[in-house]
């Protein structure tokens, strides 16, 4: 496996992981591939928005579909607000800081796909954060602090009673490092005895914002993220200036395309450069 760039705010433009496409096919082009396994994120800019067919069609080449309490029967779910169920922030239009996918969960999906339907509402721009570079940050005020958030008790989700202990930096295959992480006001984050002030610093870095790259997702646009190395979320937004709908899919990352997951963690300045 190759590097994984780690960047920040300042050091990435958004041609970086942008890809323009006529049509979703049942696999991703080379260059979108390429721009996944570099920065763990691209975005396939379409003339139309792909059907709800073609994104399940992408279990193929990108594994199995996840499923969770709002997915439907597809593996599809709708991401508007509606405001129900309440307390699921993908319904609502306040801020949702970044975070994993599934943290709540034991076995979370790799990859995270958003569809942009209608983006006509004021805001929510979507925010992507480096687990690398917030590795590199943890690190770089403190060893202590990094090899703490390793320890398996390192962190307790609880979101509607979903519930997971897990580290919230984990070694996985190939000496990479998968990131989870979650905290916002509609489900519990504890730490061990050993974490709880390491929690508290990481969750300080991953709101920083020179490390928080932002951008609009348009009518047509697919971001697809790799949820073991990038954490995400999105800026508030105003409902009632116009329309923001966005379909959701979660892959597991074991299909067909050579996809690279997580990061090598490295304990030095954050900023563009390889991870690896």
């Amino acid at each position: 496996m190759g590097g994984r760039v780690a960047f920040d705010a300042a050091s990435m433009a958004e041609s970086g992981f942008r890809v323009k496409l006529e049509r979703l096919d049942n696999s991703l082009p080379d260059e979108a591939v390429e721009r996944f396994n570099t920065y763990g994120l691209v975005v396939l800019e379409l003339p139309e928005p792909p059907t709800v067919e073609q994104l399940v069609a992408l279990e193929k080449p990108l594994g199995n579909l996840w499923y969770h309490q709002r997915s439907g029967p597809n593996g599809i779910s709708v991401i508007e607000p509606t405001g129900n169920p309440p307390g699921f922030l993908g319904t609502m239009p306040d801020e949702h800081p970044p975070h994993t996918d599934g943290a709540y969960n034991d076995q979370p999906p790799r990859i995270v796909l958003l569809s942009c339907e209608y983006a006509e509402a004021e805001g929510g721009d979507s925010v992507l954060v480096s687990a690398a570079a917030v590795y590199q940050r943890l690190a770089d005020k403190g060893v202590d602090l990094v090899d703490s958030l390793h320890a398996p008790d390192a962190l307790t989700i609880d979101r509607n009673g979903s519930i997971s202990c897990k580290a919230a930096f984990q070694r996985v295959e190939d000496d990479r490092v998968s990131v989870c992480f979650r905290m916002d006001k509609h489900s519990s984050t504890q730490g061990s005895m050993n974490s709880s002030h390491a929690i508290e610093v990481m969750s300080e870095v991953v709101s920083a914002p020179d490390l928080q790259l932002r951008t609009t997702l348009k009518r047509g646009d697919v971001l697809l993220i790799d949820n073991s190395a990038i954490l995400h979320g999105r800026t508030e937004f105003d409902a009632s200036s116009g329309r923001r709908r966005m379909l959701r899919a979660n892959f597991m990352g074991n299909g067909e395309q050579k996809l690279e997951f997580g990061f090598i963690a490295r304990r030095g300045e954050a900023g563009v450069h390889s991870a690896g």
